[in-house]
């Protein structure tokens, strides 16, 4: 509540949701299993993921118009046009959302079984929302969910060759891309430097060029000064030394491997 006490136009709310089939599918699925709570009262929804930096004002990202399509998305900038285990075609990411709720209320029935359905797949609630929002989307500009900046947005690919990478120039919503605590073999790989992974984990983000704007906005916050408390030095500590302890153990069981040949 503390974030919000100051702010006139802003409520803070905590929804429960429903003890459904999606929701129990773990934390990925909250975005859709969300939408049987809310349709029913919102006819707009904008979802944004919590790794996350807002540098823009979103009205304006509200008030663009869906052309009559049920939600609007940017295109996933890593894969965007998907993987091996779906159609090939446009990708959405799914971590910023302009979503037509009044559009989509009378179909969210389609919508839970494809979800279900996708439990175990690759991209699972992203690949989802792509397979039954196929042709029923629109492709919003790379600025609203700016992925991969200092990382792999800059890699050579075929698909994103297609691109107009100039949109991720002064981004107005900056999407964290990669784990917060990443593994030895991802810090070590020299084919994929610098790794994509959060500016909170034991690693932070190098590279990324708002990992600075980011820890910035902390200590605008209640979490002020966190970034150089006992807490998270313990914290980073803690969890280096576990992927260091993963990392070894994977190696010695891949040498003692080669050796049984």
């Amino acid at each position: 509540q503390t974030l919000v006490e100051n702010e006139p136009h802003a409520d803070l709310q905590f929804v429960h949701l429903q003890d459904s089939a999606v929701a129990s599918q773990g934390p990925v699925w909250a975005k859709v299993a969300m939408l049987d709570v809310l349709a029913p009262k919102l006819d707009r929804l904008l979802y944004l993921d919590a790794d996350l930096l807002v540098r823009d004002d979103l009205r304006k990202l509200w008030e663009t118009d869906l052309g009559g399509n049920c939600l609007g998305a940017v295109l996933d900038i890593g894969i965007p046009m998907g993987h091996a285990g779906i159609e090939r075609g446009p990708f959405l990411n799914a971590g910023v959302l302009l979503m037509d709720l009044a559009k989509m209320r009378p179909r969210l029935d389609g919508l839970m079984n494809a979800a279900r359905l996708r439990k175990h797949s690759l991209q699972q609630d992203e690949d989802a929302l792509n397979d039954y929002f196929r042709h029923e989307w629109l492709s919003l500009s790379l600025r609203w969910n700016a992925q991969g900046l200092g990382t792999y947005a800059e890699w050579p690919s075929e698909d994103r060759k297609t691109l107009n990478l100039t949109e991720l120039v002064d981004p107005g919503i900056v999407h964290f891309m990669g784990p917060v605590n990443p593994t030895m073999e991802a810090v070590l790989d020299r084919h994929r430097q610098p790794f994509p992974a959060k500016p909170w984990g034991y690693a932070g983000a190098p590279g990324h060029p708002y990992v600075h704007e980011w820890w910035a906005v902390v200590d605008e916050t209640p979490w002020k000064g966190w970034r150089t408390s006992q807490e998270y030095a313990e914290y980073c500590k803690a969890k280096q030394e576990a992927v260091m302890k993963t990392g070894i153990e994977a190696f010695q069981r891949r040498v003692a491997s080669s050796r049984s040949y």
